[in-house]
């Protein structure tokens, strides 16, 4: 039953993305999706590496844990960051979360940067704002970065918990290494019952997070002819129109 809700709701994203991609202007390119480097789950689960450079969790499932994920970018000048919580048919209904109902709660995010030549000799990330797709009641992405651990981002929204969702996190002041930067993330998922990311995946941007529509990948999809698109091309651009309103 879950899988065929699944194959019914990708059917219809595919019959109006034609449509979507003819009627859109390119936009400018903003997210790189990092490569996770190393990654560990402080409450035992197991990840696993997808294709798209996701983390799907499995395995055990504490009923709180929190992930440490490590990316490394060579760009200067990094000015956020972004976490998508994404489906998976492995999930609970669905995910992104682990809980029963496919919710989450992310109690807080942070982030520590270090040169690569000095990757010991770590700094704070200050976040100076985020923004949600989406944001359930009484857990807006406010309550991921403001240093109490009673508070969080969820997702809820009874049956449509079961969709993609992404913060953006604007930095306070960008970071610049010269010879590029190792990212350190944190996630504190401390609401209990189960409610942890069960799928996810990061992204860093040199630009203003506010002014960013579509991952780098979307971009050079949608500037792509239609005949020579990769089937990774068709997977990013349904999901970037998976995530409009």
């Amino acid at each position: 039953e879950k899988e065929a809700a699944l194959r019914a709701h990708r059917t219809k994203l595919e019959a109006g993305l034609s449509a979507w991609i003819d009627g859109l202007t390119v936009p400018a390119a903003g997210w790189t999706v990092q490569e996770p480097l190393s990654f560990v789950s402080h409450g035992a689960a197991r990840f696993t590496v997808l294709e798209d450079q996701s983390l799907l969790v499995s395995g055990e499932t504490p009923p709180e844990d929190s992930y440490t994920v490590v990316i490394r970018t060579h760009k200067p000048h990094i000015r956020g960051l972004r976490l998508e919580a994404l489906t998976h048919k492995d999930l609970p209904r669905g995910g992104p979360g682990r809980a029963h109902h496919a919710n989450f709660v992310l109690n807080e995010i942070t982030i520590q940067a270090a040169s690569v030549d000095t990757p010991h000799d770590t700094t704070p990330v200050i976040i100076e704002r985020a923004t949600a797709s989406f944001e359930q009641g009484g857990y807006p992405i406010a309550g991921a970065f403001d240093g109490d651990l009673s508070t969080g981002w969820a997702v809820g929204e009874g049956d449509k918990t079961s969709k993609d969702s992404a913060a953006q996190f604007s930095f306070a002041t960008p970071v610049n290494n010269g010879q590029g930067t190792i990212f350190t993330i944190t996630l504190a998922q401390r609401y209990g019952k189960f409610h942890n990311l069960g799928h996810f995946r990061l992204s860093l941007t040199t630009e203003d997070p506010a002014r960013i529509l579509y991952a780098d990948e979307v971009v050079a999809a949608l500037l792509s002819e239609a005949s020579s698109r990769t089937p990774e091309d068709e997977r990013a651009l349904l999901h970037a129109y998976g995530q409009q309103d």
